[in-house]
């Protein structure tokens, strides 16, 4: 491969990991807002998953159909708090790739400058 298709690949992935840290960016700024900590941090994740395991407890919810309900909506809780989880370890990754990077693209653009590269 030459030097200007490393670049081309180098510039791609510089573009991918950049939509990828855009997102953790996007994110952060989100759940920092009082909005969501009241609606979803504390509303959803803390008030909600209390109210689940109470009334996994109540003696009127103990069909088959009420428990496997209770259960999914915990399963919901914990899956959108991976969720977000995995968009910051992926957004910290791309943020290291977007570094890298760019050091490797400014090392081949210099070498196309020196005339090494094809």
């Amino acid at each position: 491969m030459n030097t200007s298709e490393q670049i081309q690949e180098v510039e791609i992935t510089l573009a991918e990991a950049t939509k990828l840290s855009d997102k953790a960016d996007a994110l952060e700024r989100m759940i920092h807002t009082k909005d969501f900590q009241l609606v979803v941090d504390t509303g959803y994740f803390h008030d909600e998953a209390i109210r689940l395991v109470h009334l996994k407890a109540d003696e009127n919810m103990q069909s088959t159909e009420n428990q496997a309900y209770i259960d999914n909506c915990m399963l919901a809780i914990g899956t959108l708090k991976e969720h977000f989880n995995k968009v910051r370890l992926i957004g910290n990754t791309a943020k290291k790739s977007i570094r890298d990077n760019n050091e490797t693209l400014d090392e081949l653009r210099e070498e196309v400058l020196l005339g090494d590269g094809a």
